[in-house]
């Protein structure tokens, strides 16, 4: 490996620095040149980051409240050993974005320092703050490295070596996203989406009009930030620039790794770390069309939310409130049992009056795939509870993939479609009993709701069965958070509803 001969005998520098930036009293150190012999490590971290961490082309080191990033420099050989290093790092899925250019770390007190490769380590403090705003899209939750490929390296890019666990990415953030939050009334996210927009690049007129907007702003944190961005932009779009950036759109564009298969294995995984994400939280709110007995059909406003290993899916017919049977259904799932509220508008001596709640338990079994998959399966999200393996994976021309998949002791087998540009969203699934010819379960949707990474179906439908009505459901609005007052409200009528059994 060749590495500037300066990095070998760079100094060290510990600084411990009081920051004003979010979250408020933010505490932050950093150091120069190569890692020392003791790396001091997160909870938060996966396994195998100190081997990045530790490579000797790294440059400067910030690290504030949990937050990590290091900087490396070097030649094509150093990035290929960086990014070798990177796909051993224990994580479903190795994000590595490739743009043109050779940025510098700014250090506490001002001082640049020119770098080729980032690698972005969030944790402590920091990431429990931006997980609150992870539907925004502002903000990457996991590992990942950032690859700037310089003059210098564009020279050497057809020798740069992807591993096979490694996706290759554009941009860092999506620029629909920051010109969603630049008028945010949060501070944090407007200075966010204005950085997000100047490292992009992009001089787009919707993009220059936004920011033009911010400089004019009073708030002098964000006019500064806007000016910096401008100018960033300004940089990044001179004739020798726009050649560099050229480059790297035709190698990534002409890059395997953008179109690479996963293995079933791999898909499990990603699908699995994805439900588990939602459900850490997770809500969404919309309408569905619902046949009865009678042959009509009913219209039916639905909330769904998840969050801390407890899901409640509410239900409510609309219509006329005072209406003789109108229906009102709560489902929760909780780590242990399922429970299901029932109420309903009943005439006593002349009278419209609520019912007292019936409520029935039972474990989290079979009834599951019924009660909750119709709606949130149906979203294109935890269908992942109901699939042990996966068996084959097949690429279509539309960048969408199609898998089959079983489920626990082979009860039932399952035939996909997921959109990995959508979050991996399930697009469509039938689901047989076994050895069944006829699916038991076909889901079909329509449309894609995006939110930052986030990302559900807009419209949706659920046949049970070769001939029965299908269930439409429709999703008006999502949200990264669960609903909590709704789910202590739950909890709370059943443990009076167990108190009185």
């Amino acid at each position: 490996m060749s590495v500037p001969a300066r990095l070998a005998c760079g100094a060290v520098v510990l600084i411990m620095v009081t920051l004003s930036a979010q979250p408020a009293g933010a505490w932050g150190m950093e150091d120069f040149g190569p890692a020392g012999g003791h790396i001091g490590r997160s909870a938060d971290w996966p396994k195998g980051v100190e081997g990045v961490l530790r490579h000797p082309s790294r440059v400067y080191r910030k690290w504030v409240n949990g937050n990590e990033n290091a900087y490396y420099d070097g030649d094509i050989e150093a990035v290929n050993e960086l990014l070798q290093l990177f796909a051993k790092v224990d994580l479903t899925s190795h994000h590595v974005v490739l743009r043109s250019g050779r940025p510098s770390a700014r250090s506490f007190h001002g001082k640049l320092t020119p770098y080729a490769v980032q690698f972005e380590l969030p944790g402590g403090i920091y990431l429990g703050h931006i997980r609150k705003h992870a539907s925004t899209g502002l903000y990457a939750l996991k590992p990942r490295l950032i690859v700037h490929v310089n003059e210098a390296l564009a020279k050497h890019v057809d020798k740069l070596v992807v591993p096979e666990k490694v996706s290759l990415h554009e941009t860092t953030h999506r620029i629909e996203d920051a010109l969603a939050a630049i008028e945010s009334g949060d501070l944090s996210l407007r200075v966010r989406s204005i950085t997000v927009l100047g490292e992009a690049g992009d001089s787009a007129a919707v993009v220059m009009k936004a920011l033009n907007r911010a400089a004019a702003s009073d708030d002098e944190t964000a006019r500064n930030r806007a000016q910096r961005a401008i100018k960033q932009i300004e940089q990044d779009n001179s004739p020798p620039q726009r050649a560099l950036k050229q480059k790297v759109a035709v190698f990534l564009k002409n890059h395997p790794q953008r179109q690479r298969t996963p293995r079933p294995t791999e898909l499990l995984a990603i699908l699995r770390e994805i439900d588990d994400t939602y459900a850490q939280g997770f809500t969404a709110m919309g309408t569905m069309v619902e046949p009865d007995l009678s042959g009509s059909a009913k219209l039916i406003a639905w909330t769904i939310t998840m969050g801390d290993g407890r899901l409640v899916l509410r239900k409510r017919a609309t219509g006329d409130p005072k209406t003789p049977g109108r229906l009102k259904e709560t489902i929760y799932v909780g780590p242990d049992q399922m429970a299901m509220i029932q109420r309903s508008m009943v005439y006593v001596n002349d009278n419209l009056i609520e019912t007292k709640p019936l409520v029935t338990f039972e474990p989290v079994g079979p009834t599951y795939d019924i009660l909750i998959g119709r709606v949130l399966w149906t979203l294109g999200r935890g269908i992942t509870r109901s699939i042990r393996r996966i068996s084959r994976v097949a690429a279509k021309a539309d960048g969408t993939l199609t898998a089959e998949a079983e489920s626990h002791a082979g009860q039932m087998r399952w035939e996909l479609t997921i959109d990995p540009q959508a979050n991996f969203l399930v697009r469509f699934a039938r689901g047989f009993h076994h050895r069944a010819s006829e699916a038991a379960y076909t889901i079909d949707t329509a449309g894609v709701l995006a939110s930052g990474e986030r990302s559900t179906t807009h419209t949706a439908r659920w046949i049970e069965g070769a001939s029965a009505a299908p269930i439409s459901i429709s999703v008006t609005t999502f949200s990264a958070e669960a609903d909590t007052e709704l789910i202590r409200q739950t909890e709370e009528l059943l443990n009076q509803s167990g108190e009185d059994r």
